[in-house]
């Protein structure tokens, strides 16, 4: 049986690496030092919401190029 709730599109962590343009270590990296966007665990198994992951890239959003680091 096919659930009919509409569940929010899941990546795993080398999807969510390749959505973002950087590497799966990079994300990783950034997890493991609670920097990144924020994913969940489940089963023992890392998942990010793409939601997330587009809040991630829209809060660092400039026009200024002195302001990226």
């Amino acid at each position: 049986m096919q659930s009919t709730i509409n569940s929010p599109a899941k990546l795993t962590r080398a999807a969510a690496a390749d959505y973002l343009g950087v590497t799966k270590s990079t994300l990783a990296t950034w997890a493991s030092l609670g920097k990144g966007p924020v994913f969940r665990k489940i089963g023992g198994k890392v998942i990010y919401l793409v939601s997330d992951l587009d809040s991630y890239m829209d809060a660092r959003a400039t026009n200024c190029s002195s302001a990226l680091s």
